[in-house]
Parts: C-alpha cells; structure tokens; sequence
C-alpha cells in the first residue's frame, strides 16, 4: 500500500466518524424541539447513571437514568438527548424538568441548555471532522 492509498484510508476513517457524530447530535437535537414543543412537561428525578464504554480507546462516559410518573405509570431510562461523557452534570436525587411523548413517554428528553449546547458543539465538530477528510481524500485523489 503506498502512502496515498493510506492517507485515502485515514481520512475515509475519519469521516465515517465525523458522520456518525454528526447524526448523534442531529438525533438529540430534533428528538429535543420536537417534545419541547409537542410533548408533555414534567418533573423526573435522577435515580442513578448508566455508564457506557464508548469506543475502544475511550474510557466512556455516564448519563443519568430518570424516574417519573407518566399516564398513571412510573418510567424509568435514559433520556434520548443524553450525552454519554465524563463531564459530570448530573447528581443522584437531583430533579430535573423534561418533556416526553404523550403517547410513549419512554422517549423523553432532559429540559437543560448544557445537553443543548453539547449537541451543538458535537454538531459543530462533526460539520469540521467531515470538511478536514473529505478535503483529504480530494487532495489525494486530485
């Protein structure tokens, strides 16, 4: 393999992993202002956080798990706008607002502009993780 069929390799790595970071944030974001503004509002307490082994080279990350009463039920996950990172916003027993499906109420997202504003900013990183290949496969191959 020569130097050029490796560096084609790398930067097309790279930008399956600039797209898949760019869907993730996309993800949360629309699941986000769709329930903000058609779901249910409500208060959901932080009963624990679920830890999750990200990549291979990651030591991964936490996102807290929510209860709360919806439809005459208690629900219990991780909500869809939950970023998995070390960074520590959540404490145990706190309450937090959220918005959820009125009619499946399993999918649910966090009321928090740090979850908003780090989906944005992975959005952002993606969007330059997608130039800086894809710019680098084209210089190879032109």
């Amino acid at each position: 393999m020569d130097d050029k069929t490796g560096i084609i390799i790398a930067c097309s790595i790279i930008l399956l992993i600039g797209l898949r970071l760019l869907y993730s944030s996309i993800i949360a974001l629309s699941f986000y202002y769709r329930l903000r503004r058609n779901g249910q509002r409500t208060k959901a307490v932080i009963s624990g956080l679920e830890h999750k082994k990200l990549t291979l080279l990651s030591r991964g990350g936490d996102a807290p798990v929510l209860t709360f009463q919806a439809n005459s039920q208690t629900v219990s996950g991780v909500a869809v706008n939950s970023i998995y990172s070390d960074i520590g916003f959540y404490k145990i027993g706190t309450h937090v607002e959220i918005y959820h499906d009125k009619d499946n109420p399993v999918l649910f997202v966090i009321k928090n502009r740090k979850e908003q504003i780090l989906a944005i900013f992975i959005l952002l990183v993606s969007l330059f993780v997608l130039t800086i290949s894809i710019w680098g496969i084209i210089k190879q191959i032109g």
